[in-house]
């Protein structure tokens, strides 16, 4: 399981700044070129894991969002009642014709 504490994951991070600035100064130092160094097979991973790490900081830490005030205070609403619907009139039904019944 992987540590999620925020001190722990700041202090890797620190280790692998420090990696990248020291391989970027020994090459500078070696006289490479600008192009070369950025090629720089041992560089890159060292970069790579600096990407990887501030990743895993920022998902180990938790997302507190900001509560804004709110600017004016709304007054509280009255429960409405709903509207009754209206009714529906009934059609009045056809008296049976006298054929029918004979």
């Amino acid at each position: 399981m992987a540590v999620k504490d925020k001190s722990v994951r700041e202090a890797q991070m620190a280790t692998y700044r420090d990696a990248v600035a020291k391989r970027y100064a020994f090459l500078q130092e070696r006289g490479s070129e600008r192009s070369a160094i950025e090629k720089d097979p041992i560089l890159r991973h060292l970069k790579a894991e600096l990407r990887r790490r501030k990743k895993r900081l920022v998902a180990a830490t938790p997302q507190v969002k900001p509560k804004q005030a709110p600017a004016v205070a709304e007054p509280a609403k009255k429960e409405e009642k709903p509207k009754e619907k209206p009714k529906k009139k009934e059609k009045a039904k056809k008296p049976a014709t006298e054929e029918s019944n004979e």
